[in-house]
């Protein structure tokens, strides 16, 4: 994309050539004087050759209205004023009057902070983790400045620095200069800048209306009957396509194993609780609600921060926890509190993959999941992996509406996609939750009556309580770790930290449709670049409704039926990224009371890059155009009698695949490995035949 910074100073540049030029032209006199200090905040300095605006003073200042007259008094002079002569040759003898308007605002922030103990052999406390460290400095800049140059010249500048390019329906950063021709000119206007980004299209060649991050020089020229308009544009942009069955919606999603929702869901050991007796906690950086094992807690809302399920004890977070946060419970059932004798009934899994009661009597097992009075349930806590966050949880890429249907879930080996079948008698126990877009693989193991548990995708094949208590990790003998997702060292439930995904063992696909009026594309939509087919025909975009920023898009009743088959293309501006590219047109109309004809030609290419792109990513370069012709005959418009319509058209395109010319088809430099080394020597062998140790076999051979 361009950058923004130079833009803005392209077009200061522009509008301050312009006023310094005017002494030069023929007919141009050279004017000077001065504006005394205005409010204590800024002054105007007016010179022979120059002209500057200063912004000065102890608060962020507003500048009011400038209006520059015909004539300027001039201080401590023999004479009254000195009149702005006129420049005939650029203007026809018109007056040189410049009005513009500019408002500014420049806001500097700084910040300075550093921790240190006042006291030799002692360290900051935890209260100090929110200060900030070293130098810090915010920079705000607010620029409006509009108005005309003379009778020709229109600015339009409107930036501020807080405005984000990946913003969503926020208001745009502007950069424009436009010129007016007269009446009876040939050139009847030219404009630079992201303002004025199109041109009319045709019914073969629409053309959109480009965004923010694009930039244009637009022309219009020509007679009463005959006129041209032409475009030259740089955008940054992707192109997208989706595809509907009627007002369904198909997804097939990929989501490893390893990508369950973190630190957002939890249960607790026992359901059908004293509900008014539940305290949850979060951790906080400041002295909160109370104090467990030396740190600070919040306390949570029901209903404002999470929901409850006291059918299965399952905790809904509204917002995710970080890593470190942590998360501590309090509550009663039958006027007993958590972790007493009479509850916890086989409510834990243990490392060694065996099923026990989670109470007192043996706390000695589970002491790191209570504070140090056993008052306080950990939930989730620091540097500890615990059982009672939810691992079994996944988002759904997208979903409207109560249910979904036509839903079919397969487990994959991550490595080459292959099906694993392991899992194929557990994949159907599983729970959409169609308001939080989340769908739960609700394992169960072999108890009278089956017990859930959290942790569904510990390897190749699935958990069976059968074959606990599991072995740990290290000891080899009978080394069935992918089997125990409750092992400290499992590879996807496993550790401290969440595990990278070069850990994933199973891909879970998921597919399914739900049925919608409205569609989600992407966000930041270049406006006017949906096209809609239906059934291989283009729909009127007078059925349907974008909502560009949010990339959704309605249809109106009826216009769509169950069976279409619904094809979108479409531009968008992911978060300000996306494909550079450039888009030029030229239009020439010729018009009058009867007939209209109207030949459009439009090219398109991608800003090559340096390197030619890989197989499958190549950028088209397309020409194309069109002539359309329409004609009126009967009574007019606004007359009573028979009135029709008659339009054709024609158009051919010719297209380069590949606007590179070439493409990469590997590219060895950006290959990525990885290698894993088994640390037991004992499974090693050798690869090849040694000659030092001439008696160790060697198990790899080459057929012929």
């Amino acid at each position: 994309m361009y950058n923004n910074k130079i833009i803005k100073k392209l077009i200061l540049f522009i509008i301050f050539f312009t006023l310094l030029c005017g002494p030069h032209l023929s007919g141009g006199k050279a004017f000077a004087g001065s504006y005394y200090l205005l409010n204590d905040f800024y002054s105007i300095i007016y010179g022979r050759y120059y002209k500057t605006a200063f912004l000065a003073g102890p608060s962020e200042p507003a500048l009011t209205n400038l209006t520059l007259p015909q004539t300027l008094s001039l201080p401590d002079s023999g004479t009254d004023s000195i009149p702005m002569r006129k420049m005939s040759k650029v203007f026809d003898e018109e007056e040189l009057t410049t009005e513009l308007t500019l408002e500014g605002e420049i806001s500097l922030n700084l910040r300075y902070g550093e921790d240190f103990s006042l006291k030799s052999g002692t360290v900051p406390g935890a209260g100090s983790a929110g200060i900030t460290q070293g130098l810090e400095y915010t920079l705000i800049e607010r620029i409006l400045l509009e108005g005309n140059i003379g009778e020709r010249f229109y600015v339009e500048f409107n930036y501020d620095s807080e405005r984000t390019e990946e913003g969503i329906g926020e208001e745009e950063n502007i950069y424009s200069l436009m010129y007016k021709g007269k009446d009876d000119e040939f050139l009847k206007e030219v404009t630079v800048g992201n303002k004025y980004l199109t041109i009319e299209g045709s019914r073969y060649i629409p053309i959109d209306e480009g965004n923010q991050d694009s930039f244009a020089v637009t022309t219009k020229a020509g007679w009463d009957n005959l006129y041209m308009e032409g475009l030259v544009r740089y955008e940054v942009a992707m192109e997208g396509e989706k595809r509907f069955k009627g007002q369904r919606k198909s997804v097939d999603m990929k989501v490893m194993d390893l990508d369950y929702v973190k630190g957002r869901y939890f249960f607790i050991p026992d359901t059908g609780i004293d509900e008014s007796s539940l305290l949850l906690y979060k951790s906080s950086d400041v002295v909160a609600d109370i104090t467990v094992d030396g740190k600070y807690f919040v306390l949570l809302g029901r209903g404002v921060d999470y929901d409850f399920d006291n059918t299965n004890g399952f905790i809904y977070l509204y917002d995710a926890l970080d890593l470190e946060d942590e998360l501590i419970v309090d509550y009663e059932k039958s006027g007993v509190a958590v972790g007493d004798n009479a509850l916890g009934e086989n409510a834990i899994i243990d490392e060694s993959g065996t099923r026990v009661h989670f109470r007192s009597a043996v706390f000695t097992d589970f002491s790191e999941y209570f504070d140090v009075t056993t008052t306080y349930l950990y939930l989730k806590k620091e540097a500890f992996n615990s059982y009672w966050e939810l691992k079994n949880i996944y988002y759904l890429d997208e979903i409207e509406g109560d249910s979904v249907y036509d839903l079919n879930i397969e487990l994959l080996y991550t490595v080459n996609s292959g099906i694993n079948g392991n899992y194929d008698a557990l994949l159907d126990d599983y729970e959409i939750d169609a308001s939080r877009g989340i769908i739960l693989f609700n394992f169960e193991d072999d108890q009278s009556p089956p017990l859930f548990y959290p942790r569904p995708f510990p390897g190749e094949t699935p958990y069976d309580p059968a074959l606990a208590p599991y072995p740990p990790i290290a000891n080899t003998e009978n080394y069935n770790d992918s089997k125990n997702p409750f092992d400290p060292d499992n590879p996807i439930y496993g550790g401290l930290n969440y595990p990278p995904i070069s850990d994933s063992i199973n891909t879970i696909r998921i597919q399914y449709s739900y049925s919608t009026e409205s569609f989600y594309l992407d966000f930041n939509l270049v406006p006017g670049s949906v096209v809609v087919t239906v059934n291989g025909n283009t729909l009127d975009p007078a059925y349907y409704e974008v909502d560009h920023d949010f990339g959704i898009i309605t249809f109106s009743e009826g216009a769509i039926s169950p069976s279409s088959d619904v094809v979108i293309k479409y531009k968008y501006n992911p978060f300000g990224e996306g494909d550079k590219s450039f888009f030029s047109a030229v239009g020439i109309t010729y018009e009058n009371d009867f007939f209209r004809m109207r030949n459009l030609s439009a090219f398109s290419t991608s800003a090559l890059a340096r390197e030619a792109p890989e197989i499958g990513g190549e950028k088209a370069r397309v020409f194309k155009n069109s002539t359309e012709f329409l004609t009126d005959f009967g009574t007019g418009e606004v007359e009573e009698g028979f009135m029709a319509s008659l339009s054709s058209g024609f158009a051919f395109s010719i297209t380069n695949e590949n606007a590179y010319g070439s493409a990469v088809i590997a590219d060895m430099e950006k290959e990525e490995y990885i290698y894993d080394v088994n640390l037991n020597d004992q499974d090693w062998f050798i690869a090849s035949e040694s000659f030092q140790l001439v008696n160790v076999p060697y198990n790899i051979t080459f057929d012929s």
